[in-house]
């Protein structure tokens, strides 16, 4: 199935393609080992991708905090969280690095913050209420 993708990109006349690395695939409980097949996967993407001549743009985080995550320290409000994306950065660098030239941190930071951990519109849906003891200048 990848390869065939790639191929309708390459057929479409792609020279690039923005995609995020999913944290909860490489790493599923945001911290710990990294998993194998994710890993490969990511390889034999970028490799297909950059033998047909497309150049991946790379989002590090795009919405998918693992769970594990915002039920230990409520994912970005937890200062916690430093430690395992840094460590999730580093694993995409050291494994990608040579492949990927373009990266990004965090897709549009602005909503992460505005959303998803204000009105909690789409997840990981955390409402700022004084009930639950956020604060609005939390996010």
């Amino acid at each position: 199935m990848l390869k065939e993708d790639v191929r309708l990109m390459y057929d479409m006349g792609l020279d690039a393609i923005r995609l995020s690395i999913s944290l909860s695939r490489l790493i599923p409980n945001g911290r710990g080992p990294v998993n194998p097949k994710g890993l490969q996967f990511y390889k034999n993407l970028f490799d297909e991708l950059k033998r047909h001549g497309i150049e991946p743009h790379v989002t590090l985080y795009h919405n998918d905090l693992p769970q594990a995550l915002e039920d230990e320290y409520r994912g970005w409000l937890g200062r916690k969280i430093i430690n395992d994306f840094t460590a999730f950065a580093d694993v995409c660098f050291r494994e990608f690095g040579s492949t990927v030239k373009f990266w990004s941190t965090i897709n549009e930071p602005n909503m992460l913050s505005l959303v998803d951990y204000g009105p909690g519109l789409i997840p990981p849906i955390v409402k700022v209420n004084s009930l639950r003891g956020y604060t609005s200048t939390e996010p």
